[in-house]
């Protein structure tokens, strides 16, 4: 038994290095951008970034846990924000629960994956989401964003980089004065307290929070990730910490270094 697991772990590994090298083959031809895969209930085209690839290595086990939280909180008709929208993943899985009736609004500040969430979104035959190519801040201008290849670790700079648009979230959703948020994810590498410190009109009307909270990339702007506990907080969200299977546990203690926090809105 035990050289009968030990093949099966060989052949799984050798699967994925297959997957990888087909990845990078098709990355570096450019032939990918043609192609189109299924993941999650979603069709997702073969751009060349870090979300994809990931998304195609592993289809059945990325990030199945947003999935899940998704399909926890949301319901047909709400109004969902994506902050840091990268391919359009949670914008697509959000706009299909919230159905026709409702909207997503997808924020992605990078040029070239904004355009790679907008082909996604019209491959998936959605009506309901609007692609917006603006970074999210404290005032409206424009900012440095580094585009990076890596998109996973495109980011705001403060010299350099290519500069893109750049709005608060109250700004947004003045056109939309009265309507709740059911959801506003924001995953925007480290700058996060600064999106949230434009965006206090809005959470008042945000039932969840969905954030990403690591501790490294907040300390590149000098920030912590109980500072972002503690205003969250005084803006009335009880904290959660995000597990497997879309579930939630309070705080309690101290935060792992690495870790997706659910806000709760106390009014809402």
């Amino acid at each position: 038994m035990k050289n009968i697991g030990d093949k099966l772990r060989t052949l799984r590994r050798d699967k994925q290095l297959l997957r990888a090298l087909t990845c990078k083959f098709l990355f570096h031809t450019g032939i990918g951008r043609f192609l189109t895969f299924k993941v999650q209930g979603m069709r997702l085209r073969f751009f060349h970034s870090e979300m994809t690839y990931e998304a195609w290595k592993c289809p059945g086990r990325y990030r199945t846990e947003d999935a899940a939280f998704l399909e926890k909180v949301l319901r047909p008709g709400g109004l969902v924000v994506d902050v840091g929208a990268n391919v359009g993943m949670i914008s697509i899985q959000a706009a299909k629960l919230i159905g026709p009736s409702g909207r997503v609004i997808a924020i992605e500040p990078n040029p070239r994956i904004a355009a790679f969430c907008k082909e996604n979104i019209e491959l998936n035959r959605l009506d309901n989401v609007t692609v917006m190519q603006t970074a999210l801040g404290e005032q409206v201008g424009t900012i440095g964003f580094n585009c990076d290849r890596c998109d996973d670790r495109s980011r705001v700079v403060n010299e350099g980089g290519t500069r893109v648009p750049l709005t608060t979230l109250d700004k947004i959703m003045e056109a939309h004065p009265k309507t709740v948020i059911d959801l506003l994810k924001i995953d925007v590498e480290g700058y996060e307290l600064t999106v949230l410190g434009g965006a206090r009109e809005a959470l008042r009307r945000t039932r969840w929070l969905y954030i990403e909270a690591d501790a490294p990339n907040y300390a590149q702007y000098g920030k912590s990730v109980k500072d972002v506990t503690a205003l969250l907080d005084t803006q009335g969200f009880d904290i959660f910490i995000s597990y497997e299977q879309g579930n939630w546990q309070e705080v309690n203690g101290a935060l792992p270094e690495s870790v997706n926090l659910i806000g709760r809105n106390r009014n809402n």
